[in-house]
């Protein structure tokens, strides 16, 4: 871990001359952070209600001082449906792919989830059968009272969005399956980031058949047609259908990094 961390983490937030002249009454904030800040997760906040400026912070401290610790190197990150159930084709497919990934890699880039049921449990719970670390990070949901009881180190974040910033900058690679608005949020924020150079390009797997991927492949050539992305926007990702070819195509990767 970096020793930098033994350190308190310091953040200080102030306005520009021209905000203060319209705030007067905002002050500079200071946050000081250490590792026994993480022993505890991030505070569970009320609906409808926003993290403070120190939740934000707390969430990106403990979330680097985290990934310092099990996944140095960065994690495969597997995003996906919370509702998809334990005998559907799409969680074998996940459980699969982590257990086989988990198993070919030793760790050195773990998986990590978001902690909840459906295909983030399914991936967990490959990654534990294969005896490696299983990851995640977390939100505080309604739907989703507890962690999965296959994850096996984590994070519990305050703020959704930066929560979801991080597992994505943490990334080595992203492997996708169906899911909801918050596993599109996921790819999307992932493409942009690609996209306009906020992070180095990663792998990005729509994992699943292409008539899975149709409809979502389908409308992303259609911005590409109608001019609001490029051509080469589409090679940012590849469609891969089974388990093992997955795990082969990232092999070949990481055997050059």
């Amino acid at each position: 871990m970096n020793n930098k961390l033994a350190l308190p983490f310091l953040l200080l937030i102030s306005c520009c001359l021209s905000s203060c002249a319209a705030h007067a009454a905002i002050k500079p904030l200071i946050i000081t952070l250490t590792p026994k800040s993480c022993i505890k997760h991030g505070r569970v906040i009320a609906i409808h209600t926003k993290p403070t400026v120190q939740d934000i912070a707390k969430d990106a401290y403990c979330t680097l001082n985290f990934m310092q610790k099990y996944a140095p190197h960065g994690t495969v990150t597997v995003f996906g449906s919370s509702r998809t159930k334990l005998r559907h084709k799409n969680y074998i497919l996940a459980k699969k792919f982590a257990f086989l990934w988990t198993k070919a890699d030793k760790d050195n880039h773990p998986i990590l989830t978001g902690g909840g049921p459906g295909i983030m449990q399914a991936a967990n719970h490959g990654a534990a059968e294969a005896k490696g670390y299983s990851l995640y990070l977390a939100n505080h949901f309604i739907h989703e009272a507890s962690i999965n009881p296959h994850a096996t180190h984590g994070y519990i974040a305050s703020s959704l969005a930066q929560k979801t910033s991080d597992m994505v900058n943490y990334s080595a690679a992203i492997v996708v399956l169906p899911g909801g608005f918050g596993t599109e949020w996921e790819l999307f924020e992932t493409l942009t980031k690609i996209q306009t150079h906020k992070i180095k390009p990663i792998p990005i797997i729509l994992l699943g058949s292409k008539k899975t991927w149709a409809n979502l492949t389908d409308h992303i050539k259609h911005l590409k047609n109608i001019g609001t992305i490029s051509k080469k926007d589409l090679i940012l990702y590849a469609n891969i259908s089974n388990a093992n070819s997955a795990v082969q195509y990232l092999e070949k990767i990481y055997h050059h990094i």
